[in-house]
């Protein structure tokens, strides 16, 4: 997705734990980042393999907050489905749903807020805040 790079460097740089909550399997997630050379950034994955009960349920984001240690009401997610956007708001995250131009519509909840590139999330990343995660799908 373009500008993902230059957006989990700005919230590394800002102190933000990034993870990335998937319904994908979590080792294959991990070999994806890292030819992707996005690696560095990401502290946590989440994959559907490690919970119970997937996307939509809210477990897999509140697994990723249990191991980041971050306050739930300081983090947020960046969601591409709408199984994601229904799991990061039952595990109580500001959500942003990415919603490009040109992409199929989403009829996204109404609290999701939409971004068309992932840079318009600089200013919610570098506020001062502690103890915050970024969770991107």
């Amino acid at each position: 997705m373009p500008g993902a790079a230059a957006t989990l460097e700005a919230a590394c740089a800002h102190g933000w734990k990034v993870g990335v909550v998937t319904s994908n399997n979590a080792a294959r997630s991990r070999a994806w980042l890292a030819r992707r050379g996005l690696v560095s950034f990401v502290e946590i994955v989440v994959g559907g393999d490690e919970v119970c009960l997937g996307k939509p349920q809210p477990e897999p984001y509140r697994v990723a907050l249990a191991r980041s240690g971050c306050a739930r009401e300081l983090s947020v997610a960046i969601e591409d489905t709408l199984a994601g956007a229904r799991s990061a708001l039952a595990a109580g995250l500001k959500t942003f749903g990415y919603a490009p131009p040109g992409r199929e519509t989403i009829e996204w909840p109404e609290s999701v807020r939409l971004i068309n590139a992932f840079d318009e999330l600089l200013p919610e990343l570098t506020r001062p805040r502690t103890r915050r995660a970024a969770g991107m799908r």
